[in-house]
């Protein structure tokens, strides 16, 4: 399992492709000053791709509990997480509209768990 992280402002987040376990990705996101993550198991991903977890993550109650709907730190992130994963030369700059614009008709699955523990029970079920 190779895990790629990348820190922007408050935030920290790890990528794990894991498409050849059922065609998966995975997300952690760690924002200051929290400490427990917010993993997101993204299914089917050849079909939606990495824009679908900005509309997994954002409407999940996990992201909201506690806090203000959405904080321009928020937003900021998402710029940048956007421009990182190279979705502005496919869909354009990124505009919170985005969110709001879900792609797959499946709940999010968005765990307060680390990605090692989300891909050790992703890994259990698929065998």
């Amino acid at each position: 399992m190779m895990i790629i992280t990348e820190k922007s402002g408050n935030y920290k987040i790890k990528f794990c492709d894991c498409r050849h376990i059922n065609d998966t990705y995975l997300y952690e996101v760690t924002r200051s000053p929290e400490e427990l993550p917010f993993t997101v198991l993204l299914e089917d991903f050849s079909k939606y791709g990495h824009r679908q977890f900005f509309c997994d993550i954002f409407v999940s109650r996990e992201w909201d509990k506690g806090r203000e709907i959405f904080k321009s730190s928020d937003v900021e992130f998402c710029f940048w997480l956007w421009d990182y994963l190279g979705l502005n030369e496919q869909f354009g700059p990124f505009t919170p509209s985005q969110i709001n614009n879900s792609l797959s008709l499946n709940p999010p699955k968005v765990y307060r768990k680390t990605i090692y523990e989300v891909f050790a029970k992703m890994n259990k079920s698929f065998k």
